[in-house]
């Protein structure tokens, strides 16, 4: 008997999606009966100053943030768990008309966005990980990691205050 699929959106909200590349991760077992299959999807950012690429991304980034993660877990009656996620990123069109300086905040603001869009995906492994020890109230464990993403989002003021900006 199959239960029904439980998701979350995870989100950066630091104001669609044209998708300029595509990468599917087929990932390994995580714990007992649980497989993780990753998707990691950019959009083209194509502005070339600071300013300029704030707009665009509060204009165009995916569901209105810079970034976002989303993750879904399905199980079954054996406990076979699957772990769907899927992260959208952005990606500057010409990093090489930036200005050195820009180009430094650029990396440093899209290495704590990743680190915060991976933390959502943590939160789905740990969801999945949870059902497939337990095999019984899925949809609890789902509620609960619902609520720690946005208790995550709420804490790190949805990543600024770990370095999603620009200095």
């Amino acid at each position: 008997m199959s239960l029904p699929a439980a998701c979350t959106p995870a989100h950066l909200r630091l104001p669609g999606v044209c998708l300029a590349a595509f990468c599917l991760i087929a990932g390994p077992a995580l714990a007992g009966n649980v497989r993780h299959d990753h998707t990691e999807r950019t959009y083209a950012v194509t502005s070339t100053t600071l300013a300029a690429i704030t707009s665009e991304m509060n204009r165009n980034g995916p569901r209105g943030y810079w970034a976002y993660a989303e993750w879904y877990v399905q199980w079954s009656g054996s406990c076979d768990v699957v772990l769907t996620t899927t992260v959208t990123f952005p990606e500057l069109a010409s990093p090489n008309r930036l200005s050195a300086a820009e180009k430094a905040s650029w990396d440093r603001m899209v290495t704590a966005l990743r680190k915060h869009e991976m933390g959502h995906v943590d939160h789905g492994r740990a969801a999945a990980k949870e059902i497939a020890a337990d095999c019984r109230n899925g949809d609890a464990i789902i509620r609960k990691y619902n609520a720690m993403d946005l208790q995550y989002d709420r804490v790190t003021d949805h990543g600024r205050r770990d370095g999603v900006r620009f200095d």
